[in-house]
């Protein structure tokens, strides 16, 4: 009975604010520090998670939705040239 109390929980956590991240998907170019040029169009970074460093970039947008870019999803010297350019200004 605890396992079906538990997955309730997870649902109704998840129908609020999702467990799983959204990952950014297609060519993404950094344009500065603060935004980055999608198929969509231009989106504003109000502020980069580096604790999840090893693994990939959290970013948050200024209307606080949240992205993933994972570290193997681009080459390693691309990662610490964009890992470079984002601590600067974050």
């Amino acid at each position: 009975m605890a396992t079906v109390y538990l997955v309730y929980l997870l649902f109704k956590q998840d129908r609020c604010e999702p467990l799983l991240l959204e990952s950014l998907q297609g060519e993404v170019n950094f344009v500065s520090a603060t935004q980055y040029q999608l198929a969509d169009g231009l989106h504003n970074i109000r502020k980069v998670v580096f604790t999840l460093l090893p693994v990939g970039l959290l970013i948050l947008h200024k209307d606080s939705h949240r992205v993933m870019l994972w570290r193997d999803s681009l080459p390693e010297a691309k990662y610490r040239e964009l890992v470079v350019m984002l601590k600067r200004e974050h």
